[in-house]
């Protein structure tokens, strides 16, 4: 985005703070946020419209509303799953992730989870998705079925590659880190649509920027500098695949 704002080009944010999701409808909104939106816009709210046209008599119109929502949930998170492949593990993602949110939007529909729930119930719902999302991820990640199974046997039992845990995992843990430190950063509330710790940090920053130009822009290009820097070192050595993002 930083590099279309040098040719005059505002693209839409995609990811809004992933892991700090309080909850499968949450995460829905934060995550691929363009593709998701397109869905919604095009797929989920006509599907839903068509649908209610046609509601039986012997049904009443609230349970016939649910329905047809939760139908119309799955048929737009099937096609964001496929849309990243026609594969059986990308539909097992897409599904699980369905079930989640249905089961949430179920839950407060009957009134047994609070809708603005309290902060402390937000951070519970943080800490409980995240073991979600990760467990998901695997589904995503995996090219076959093979693959998944050694993964999640490798996770849940006997590891069957005898590969030690803490020489794989300890050169990621600060990279976990650090997305954690970023993601808290640049927390972006979806209700009042702000960044909640760099809103309040731009009226400070312009006011020591009109007041010490020089210094702020020295001190800022240094800082941006030192991200590069950062961000080349994130990928240094790294035996990983590539962006993920350019399988697809």
């Amino acid at each position: 985005r930083g590099s279309a704002l040098l040719f005059g080009l505002r693209l839409p944010e995609n990811f809004y703070s992933t892991l700090f999701a309080n909850g499968g409808t949450d995460w829905a909104r934060r995550w691929h946020a363009t593709l998701q939106t397109w869905v919604r816009d095009y797929i989920y709210f006509p599907m839903c419209h068509a649908l209610m046209r046609f509601q039986p008599r012997f049904i009443s119109r609230k349970k016939y509303e649910i329905a047809t929502q939760v139908f119309s949930r799955y048929t737009s998170a099937m096609i964001v799953a496929l849309w990243h492949g026609a594969a059986l593990n990308f539909f097992i993602w897409g599904l699980a992730l369905w079930v989640i949110a249905t089961v949430e939007e179920i839950l407060k529909w009957l009134g047994l989870v609070a809708k603005n729930p309290s902060v402390k119930r937000r951070v519970f719902d943080i800490l409980a998705m995240m073991p979600v999302f990760f467990l998901t991820g695997v589904f995503f990640r995996c090219t076959s079925l093979e693959s998944l199974s050694d993964y999640l046997k490798g996770l849940f039992g006997p590891n069957p590659n005898q590969v030690s845990f803490t020489e794989y995992a300890d050169p990621v843990y600060w990279r976990i880190a650090l997305a954690f430190a970023i993601d808290g950063v640049l927390y972006y509330n979806l209700k009042t649509k702000r960044y909640i710790f760099l809103s309040r940090l731009a009226g400070p920053a312009r006011r020591l920027a009109e007041r010490y130009p020089i210094l702020t822009y020295a001190v800022a290009g240094t800082g941006a500098a030192a991200l590069i820097v950062l961000a080349l070192a994130f990928r240094a050595n790294d035996n990983l695949t590539g962006f993920i993002y350019f399988r697809f």
